[in-house]
Parts: structure tokens; C-alpha cells; sequence
């Protein structure tokens, strides 16, 4: 991932610091913008940005040397299948493919609590890393053919399940 200056003194930070600067980014109104401290603007170094901010299982150097969809074997280990309900602040939020469907990894945002996800470069499951771009799960219409599996692209057909990792 490629992090801005202030993104690199923001990594070097203790704990409660970091913690600080996490809770502003995923403020429902008024958060700064991620590009002050990321340059990419991936969704995956996005969202590994903020749970490393967290304290996350993360190590700096995994933050730095691991990039894009590099990240999703760690976002797809552990965690469990979204079968609705409010998500706890925080817990990154995988969407994939239904296994019928190859069960791929696309997409990573990050909860807000609820049922309310950030993420940038997701079209309707989160984009822009702000208020308007934020993505309502709770909302996504079911596919009555395949378990937990949603219309994730209004118009397009597309499915997918969502999950929540352990990273």
C-alpha cells in the first residue's frame, strides 16, 4: 500500500493515537478524507489501513508491503457468513461471489455499526469513503434462488454473499 506522509507518521503512532485517527475516518458526518493518509485509494489497502489503525492483526510491514487484492486471503481467513443483523463498528466486511459462482472475493468495506458500510471503488456496496458513497447491507435486495446471497448491482444481476473477517 502506498501511504501519504502523514499516512506513515499516522502507522508509527501508539495504539490510542491510531485508534483516534481510526474513529475520525469512519465518523458518520465529517470524515476526513482517507487520501490524506492512503494514495491508491484500493478498497483492500483501504480497509487494512483502518483495521491496522484499530490494532488489527496487522504488522507494519505487512501494511506496507502488501497491496490491492494481495490483501483478500487475509480478510477471507476466518469470520463467518452475514446472515443479517447489526454488524459491530469496525469489523471489515468481505463481499464474495456465491460458491455456486467460483465464491471469490471482490470487494472489502469496513462497518460503521449497524448495518452501514464504507469503502471506496464499490459502486453500491461503498464508494468514495464518505457519507453518500456509504452502503446500507441491511438494504440489499435477497436472490431467492441461492441462501444469503444478494443482488449486489442494481441492474447488473450481480451476486453476492457477505462476510465478516476476522483481520
Amino acid at each position: 500500500m502506498q501511504l501519504t506522509p502523514a499516512g506513515a507518521h499516522a502507522a508509527q503512532l501508539g495504539l490510542p493515537q491510531r485508534m483516534a485517527i481510526a474513529n475520525q475516518l469512519m465518523l458518520l458526518v465529517g470524515p476526513p478524507p482517507i487520501t490524506n493518509y492512503i494514495t491508491n485509494g484500493i478498497c483492500y489497502d483501504t480497509v487494512a489501513f483502518v483495521r491496522y489503525m484499530r490494532g488489527a492483526a496487522i504488522t507494519p510491514v505487512q501494511l506496507v508491503t502488501i497491496t490491492g487484492q494481495n490483501w483478500a486471503p487475509l480478510f477471507n481467513a476466518g469470520g463467518g457468513l452475514w446472515v443479517g443483523g447489526p454488524i459491530a463498528a469496525g469489523t471489515a466486511v468481505l463481499f464474495r461471489r456465491p460458491p455456486a459462482l467460483g465464491g471469490a472475493p471482490f470487494h472489502v468495506g469496513l462497518s460503521l455499526g449497524g448495518t452501514t458500510v464504507r469503502a471506496v471503488n464499490g459502486n453500491t456496496l461503498g464508494a468514495g469513503w464518505n457519507p453518500i458513497g456509504d452502503c446500507n447491507i441491511g438494504a440489499l435486495v435477497a436472490h431467492g434462488g441461492m441462501p444469503n446471497t444478494y443482488i449486489c448491482g442494481p441492474g447488473t444481476g450481480d451476486l453476492c454473499q457477505v462476510w465478516l473477517s476476522a483481520l
